[in-house]
């Protein structure tokens, strides 16, 4: 790169210091920012992918649910052998484990989401409005 001192219209020197590029630098921070886009890209997929094998857990009273990284209910099991609670108890029972296991997922997303992007504000912003969602007020580090 070379650079020389701009002129005014007067032909007086001004203090701008105008820099000329060659085709070769412009190429070379073109293909730099391409492979950057690029591993930006691989990162997101990796991301993705992850989220979709990640499953939170929660139990109670007899009941255990599994949820998605979406807190949507993939698994609900009733304990053997245990007597039936009352309807409005089953329902409670339900939703309390329900709400565990949404949690626990949140938490795993954001855990993750941490790992691959730090600290990055778009994904605290996110993980922010997830939480509101469920009702949870989420916190750096993946904690609640």
């Amino acid at each position: 790169m070379q650079g020389r001192r701009g002129r005014g219209p007067g032909g007086g020197r001004v203090g701008v210091m105008v820099t000329y590029e060659t085709t070769d630098d412009v190429l070379t921070r073109i293909d730099a920012q391409t492979r950057a886009a690029e591993a930006e890209m691989i990162r997101a997929r990796e991301f993705h992918a992850a989220l979709g094998t990640l499953r939170g857990h929660g139990s109670a009273t007899g009941v255990a649910v599994e949820v998605d990284s979406a807190g949507l209910l993939t698994g609900l099991c009733f304990a053997p052998h245990a007597a039936p609670p009352p309807g409005d108890s089953l329902a409670r029972a339900v939703m309390s484990a329900l709400r565990v296991a949404q949690v626990d997922a949140l938490s795993q997303v954001q855990a993750h989401a941490e790992r691959v992007w730090g600290s990055d504000p778009l994904v605290a912003r996110i993980m922010t409005e997830a939480g509101e969602r469920l009702g949870v007020e989420t916190a750096p580090g993946g904690g609640r």
